[in-house]
C-alpha cells in the first residue's frame, strides 16, 4: 500500500556540513467513507463500444472495466476488436499484441463479443429491461443528465446497456436516438470533453464503482 510521508529536517542551530534530511513514513491516510455516497443495490452494466478507432484507449476502457467488474463488453463498427476473427491470423496477432499494451491483460477477463448490428443490439438489451445510455456531452437533449445528479440512480435504473461512442463526433445519430438517457460528465475548464477512456473511467466509477 502506497505510504504517505513527511520530511524531518535539522533543528535550528543544528551544526551540519550540508543540508540533510530524512523521511518518516506516516501512518496510511484513508478518506472517511460518506455512506450517502455509496448505494446499496449492485448494478449490472453492460459496455457498448461503437466506431471507437484508437487500439490503445480500447485497451485502456478494457482494462478499466474488468477492474470495476463490467458485467460484458460489445464492439461494433470499427472497434478494434481481440481475437477480431474477420481478421486475418497474423494482422489478429498485432492486433491483440496493441491492444494487451493497455488492456494489460483484462481483454482475457472479460466477456467480449462483437455486434453486426448495434442498433439492433440496443433494441435487445431494452427488451431484457435494461436502460440505453449514452456518454456525451454539449448537447441540449431532455434526456441529458450529471453523473453527479443525486437523481442518476433514478433515471437510469440497476441494468445498464452503456454506449460509448467515437473519440471525435461522439455517438452516430441514428444511436443516439435509441438511448434513453444521455449521461454527461460535468466540467470547469476551457476544454470541452475528455479522452474516450478517462471519461468512461469516470462514468463507470459514478455507475458502478460505488456499489463495490
Amino acid at each position: 500500500m502506497p505510504m504517505d510521508y513527511r520530511i524531518i529536517r535539522p533543528k535550528s542551530g543544528d551544526i551540519v556540513k550540508k543540508t540533510t534530511a530524512r523521511w518518516e513514513p506516516l501512518a496510511p491516510f484513508f478518506l472517511a467513507e460518506n455512506p450517502s455516497n455509496r448505494y446499496d443495490v449492485k448494478m449490472e452494466l453492460v459496455l457498448g463500444l461503437y466506431n471507437i478507432r484508437s487500439i490503445l484507449n480500447v485497451g485502456a476502457i478494457l482494462r478499466t472495466a474488468e477492474g470495476l467488474g463490467v458485467a460484458a463488453v460489445w464492439t461494433g463498427g470499427i472497434t478494434p476488436t481481440p481475437d477480431d476473427e474477420r481478421v486475418l491470423p497474423h494482422l489478429r496477432e498485432k492486433l491483440n499484441n496493441q491492444i494487451h499494451k493497455t488492456a494489460l491483460g483484462a481483454e482475457k477477463m472479460l466477456p467480449i463479443k462483437r455486434a453486426e448490428d448495434f442498433l439492433e443490439l440496443a433494441e435487445e438489451h431494452r427488451t431484457k429491461g435494461f436502460c440505453i445510455a449514452g456518454l456525451e456531452n454539449n448537447l441540449e437533449d431532455k434526456r441529458l443528465i450529471s453523473l453527479a445528479s443525486s437523481n442518476l440512480r433514478t433515471k437510469c435504473g440497476d441494468k445498464i446497456f452503456l454506449i460509448l461512442g467515437e473519440e471525435v463526433e461522439g455517438i452516430n445519430a441514428e444511436l443516439l436516438e435509441r438511448c434513453d438517457v444521455l449521461l454527461e460528465i460535468p466540467m470547469k475548464g476551457q476544454k470541452e470533453s475528455f479522452n474516450v477512456s478517462v471519461a468512461c473511467g469516470m462514468a463507470l466509477w459514478e455507475l458502478i464503482g460505488k456499489t463495490i
